[in-house]
């Protein structure tokens, strides 16, 4: 069993300074072995998050006097094995954002997601891993173009595979690369993107 608390802040200025905001999160885990090579562990996370420029608006979508605050709960449980130098996993997500914008009531939702993950040594500096996840959002009562009896909701679909080498005892390069395809209700929400990553880091 194990708790801990982060403390982030994060500016964005001066091009969005409206997503800039201050969070504090909680997060306590509990992990089983169940046999040999298999485990399990339940995890809970809460944050709350509060805009250091962004106002919340009313439902008329106005700015009010406060400062925009989301709260998030999540619950995690994943099982996972080892098989040979390979760890293989499945993990269950599920979790509600709360906001006091009212506008449409935005930024409520609840989510599931699940991710299966698969990673290993494939030599003793060569490190593989890779995943796919399939998440459902469904919106409380954000609205949809067009229609006025449903609410929103996105299929959200990742794949992403990296790859890390160490060059010796000090230094190591890896690679990732990440696919996500998001479908909806919402026409205007689709989109495909694709991140790729490259670091160099150096172990001291």
């Amino acid at each position: 069993m194990e708790s801990w608390l982060d403390l982030e802040r994060n500016h964005y200025w001066p091009d969005a300074a409206d997503s800039s905001y201050k969070q504090i999160k909680w997060t306590g885990r509990v992990r089983q072995n169940l046999f040999k090579s298999w485990y399990h562990q339940v995890q809970y996370e809460w944050f709350g998050r509060d805009y250091v420029h962004k106002k919340a608006r009313d439902g008329g979508g106005a700015d009010t006097a406060t400062y925009r605050k989301d709260a998030r709960y999540r619950a995690r449980y994943k099982v996972g094995t080892t098989v040979k130098k390979a760890l293989l996993s499945v993990e269950n997500d599920f979790y509600n954002n709360d906001s006091n914008d009212n506008r449409n009531n935005y930024y409520d939702y609840h989510v599931w997601k699940i991710t299966s993950s698969l990673s290993g040594s494939a030599t003793k500096k060569l490190y593989l891993s890779g995943s796919f996840a399939f998440e459902r959002k469904n919106y409380d009562v954000r609205p949809v173009s067009g229609i006025t009896s449903e609410a929103r909701y996105d299929d959200k679909y990742t794949m992403s595979t990296s790859a890390s080498y160490d060059l010796n005892d000090t230094w190591r390069l890896a690679a990732g690369l990440t696919f996500d395809h998001l479908g909806s209700n919402e026409p205007t929400g689709e989109y495909d993107n694709m991140k790729e990553s490259f670091t160099v880091t150096a172990k001291f």
